[in-house]
């Protein structure tokens, strides 16, 4: 199945959309979607921790209450050094803001676990957040 690189909403405002990773924001429905993009796989340490500042800047801006974060087409192995850097980055501006999250996981079965591990701390924090196979059943349970 081809990933869906644009949201199903067609009044959703494109934040970026870089080589790497698509960003939307739907104001009607205070939803967030990050898409990564298949040309993640030449992406940096670097390219990851600018591309997720920025979002965190739009996060922060807009404060949306729900996220889809579509990351059937990351290539990108997130290792432990990432993961805490993310955590004390990212996150907290995340769960101040978007409490109800949908996760469309990678296909490669170790970016997936990579992706597993980086979401464990962020459940374990109050957030209500459920991985769905397709884009439609993520909006549908988030809206």
């Amino acid at each position: 199945m081809e990933n869906e690189m644009t949201s199903l909403e067609p009044e959703a405002e494109v934040l970026m959309d870089h080589p790497f990773l698509r960003v939307t924001f739907e104001a009607r429905n205070e939803l967030v979607q990050m898409t990564w993009k298949p040309a993640s796989e030449d992406m940096s340490m670097e390219d990851l921790m600018a591309l997720t500042l920025t979002y965190r800047d739009h996060i922060e801006r807009l404060r949306p209450k729900v996220g889809i974060f579509d990351m059937r087409e990351l290539h990108f192995l997130i290792t432990p050094d990432l993961q805490e850097w993310v955590d004390a980055n990212i996150s907290p501006t995340e769960k101040a803001t978007c409490r109800v999250q949908a996760l469309l996981l990678p296909r490669d079965e170790i970016m997936v676990m990579s992706v597993e591990q980086l979401m464990e701390e962020t459940h374990s924090a109050g957030l209500a957040i459920r991985i769905f196979e397709d884009l439609a059943s993520a909006r549908a349970w988030l809206l």
